[in-house]
């Protein structure tokens, strides 16, 4: 449900709406691209609906804990909830472009749905998923986690060590967890980290 709870956010911070209006049909307003995922997600999203009641899922009356709660809900580790949640509700950092941004919250989405038990079984840490280098975030790939790398692909296996991402046309790309000392920080710090870093250069 993490996936369609982020694309309902979507549409209703885009000034849409999406609502039921019968068991098994809904009616979505709002920017075409949007509404096309959300009717390709139709069944996830009936059921995050569903699951919201009455809780208020517009962006300016749906609070930190509130998305934090409903991603732990989905099974969700805590720390993980909250660490998403606040990349969902997060301004966008500057270093990304709003399309390069938004594919990070899909992916990161659909990841946690598909892989969240998995990872946490096999000792994946948060960073290892969405880590980023603090200094050049959209470039450095040596500090980079899984999921900024993706860009739209698909993780097809996991173990301890390695992801398997489908790149289409028979082409399979594994990703191998950064050791310790080369991981950057999660996504979700950046915009702390940004702000430490300023508020320490104005001493």
């Amino acid at each position: 449900m993490t996936h369609a709870l982020h694309l309902i956010m979507e549409i209703k911070a885009a000034g849409g709406r999406v609502e039921i209006i019968q068991p098994d049909k809904l009616r979505v307003f709002g920017p075409a691209d949007l509404v096309k995922r959300v009717r390709d997600n139709k069944p996830a999203v009936i059921e995050a609906l569903q699951q919201l009641r009455p809780v208020s899922i517009d962006p300016d009356t749906y609070t930190f804990d509130e998305r934090a709660a409903i991603i732990e809900a989905d099974g969700v580790d805590r720390a993980w909830a909250e660490g998403f949640a606040t990349l969902c509700t997060m301004p966008r950092p500057s270093a990304y472009s709003q399309s390069r941004w938004d594919q990070i919250l899909n992916d990161g989405g659909l990841f946690l749905d598909r892989w969240k038990g998995t990872v946490l079984a096999l000792g994946w840490l948060p960073v290892d998923v969405f880590g980023v280098c603090l200094d050049a975030p959209v470039w450095r790939l040596d500090q980079m986690g899984l999921v900024p790398l993706l860009e739209g692909r698909r993780v097809i296996d996991i173990t301890a060590d390695t992801a398997r991402i489908d790149c289409g046309q028979g082409v399979i790309h594994t990703y191998r967890r950064l050791p310790r000392d080369l991981r950057g920080f999660c996504l979700w710090e950046l915009g702390q980290k940004v702000k430490q870093l300023q508020k320490d250069d104005g001493k």
